[in-house]
């Protein structure tokens, strides 16, 4: 019943929906985050200490698809010479990027015991050298679990992000909640990076209300294996308690229509259209892409 009354709110009096959505879902959710932050004694996020970080105009955001393996050292050259972005276990992978956004455990990856979960802390920990001059950027703390005693190591450079999503339930709701956090200038908060259905979508957000000019989406295939499962040779980590179960020769689960009313790849078109200026482009670096239906082809 409940949801029930919920949908006929949300379709036919969206204002009333939104405004107690809002409160619901980012409100109570970023009260939740500032005071994980306040527990765990993380540093506050820095507007100051991420753009400190910013050195070019282009950014490379580089996601987890095998077409990561498809770059050519005359592309490698390019994209070392610019700002980069890693996308949660991009860290498996040898380029060091400037900025590492990641999430904490779903339900689901507790569930798969505490041997996945210590790799990826030690993961994490044994990195600490070669990223010591990158950003660790985390989202969803609200929902998301990190066990923060046991990243020590890396305290000092993590930056908590806070929470911004599109309210409802339907693509229709996912606009309107968009357009609406545009009109009064939420939209372009670098420390609420918008975004839902998958680290990508804020990761573009970010890049965005940083002001990089050209954002390159590398090995963000939304389809496919994972750039580790056909080829080693850029992995400083074996991820032997990653691959059981985990092999995606389909299309990605957040972009699968039938699992969710809005997709990842609909989030980042209403990005496209609502958050990015005149004088930004956002490009794709491979046709494997599912989002190269959006954006151009950059190589």
């Amino acid at each position: 019943m409940y949801i029930f009354i919920s949908g006929l709110i949300e379709k036919h009096l969206f204002n009333i929906y939104f405004f107690i959505s809002f409160i619901r879902s980012i409100v109570i959710s970023n009260i939740k985050i500032f005071f994980i932050i306040k527990k765990n004694k993380l540093n506050n996020f820095s507007y100051t200490k991420l753009i400190s970080k910013k050195k070019s105009s282009k950014l490379f955001i580089l996601g987890c698809g095998s077409s990561i393996n498809d770059l050519t050292d005359e592309n490698w050259q390019e994209i070392k010479k610019n700002d980069t972005l890693g996308i949660n276990r991009w860290i498996l992978h040898e380029h060091v990027p400037n900025f590492l956004l990641f999430e904490g455990a779903k339900k689901s990856d507790l569930a798969q015991g505490e041997t996945r979960n210590k790799f990826i802390y030690d993961v994490l920990n044994q990195s600490n050298y070669r990223y010591k001059n990158s950003l660790f950027l985390i989202k969803d703390l609200d929902s998301l679990y990190i066990n923060f005693k046991k990243l020590i190591s890396i305290y000092d450079r993590i930056i908590p992000i806070y929470k911004l999503m599109p309210l409802g339930k339907s693509f229709l709701s996912a606009k309107k909640s968009i357009q609406i956090f545009k009109k009064y200038k939420i939209l372009n908060s670098i420390s609420f990076p918008f975004g839902s259905r998958g680290t990508i979508t804020h990761a573009i957000s970010l890049a965005l209300n940083m002001g990089y000019e050209e954002i390159i989406l590398c090995g963000i295939d939304l389809n496919g294996p994972y750039f580790w499962e056909n080829n080693h040779s850029n992995l400083l980590f074996k991820p032997q308690e990653l691959e059981e179960g985990e092999k995606n020769n389909e299309i990605h689960i957040t972009n699968v229509k039938e699992d969710n009313n809005v997709t990842v790849e609909e989030i980042i078109s209403l990005i496209k259209d609502n958050s990015m200026k005149i004088n930004q482009s956002i490009f794709i670096s491979s046709k494997k892409s599912v989002l190269s239906k959006i954006f151009k082809v950059y190589w």
